[in-house]
């Protein structure tokens, strides 16, 4: 994975624990640069402020006044977004596929569920720093690209396959 320590972190949710819990991995990834705030509105706020943005957003789903879904869909939309292109992890409690379909359809890049594992939050980061997914600009979607590479399976599943 590429150095972390030059890239600036957003980290929005409303639960100050999580916000610690998120820090504390990160921290421990190597990010020297990360800014936490509480909704929305204070993560609008906050990327306005930084003139150079921010790398990486993670956000949580529900928050008031503006939830993680909001803030996604004003980034990508609005033309005087901070940054439309941020890639962005949904950390939600909310993982029905339903839900990993919506956050897909507005242009999160990674989704990860609550509660989480260190590496899964490393895996999600991995993929954005190390794979980026070229980015859309449509008049139907803004966002990553949702259709993923399709590798084939690995080697020895498919000698495994043909052996039999």
């Amino acid at each position: 994975m590429a150095s972390l320590g030059s890239l600036h972190i957003l980290v929005v949710d409303n639960d100050k624990v999580m916000v610690t819990l998120v820090q504390s991995v990160l921290t421990g990834f190597g990010f020297k640069h990360i800014s936490t705030a509480s909704n929305g509105v204070d993560a609008l706020d906050t990327m306005m402020n930084r003139p150079r943005g921010f790398d990486i957003l993670i956000t949580d789903w529900e928050m008031e006044p503006m939830n993680g879904m909001e803030l996604v869909q004003k980034l990508r939309r609005d033309r005087t977004s901070p940054n439309r292109m941020i890639p962005t992890i949904m950390l939600t409690g909310k993982a029905e596929k339903h839900h990993v379909e919506i956050a897909r359809d507005i242009g999160v890049t990674e989704f990860l569920a609550k509660p989480f594992s260190p590496e899964a939050l490393r895996q999600r980061i991995v993929s954005i720093v190390d794979h980026p997914r070229e980015f859309v600009l449509a008049e139907e979607y803004v966002g990553p690209s949702r259709r993923r590479k399709q590798l084939g399976p690995p080697a020895d599943v498919s000698e495994r396959r043909s052996a039999n």
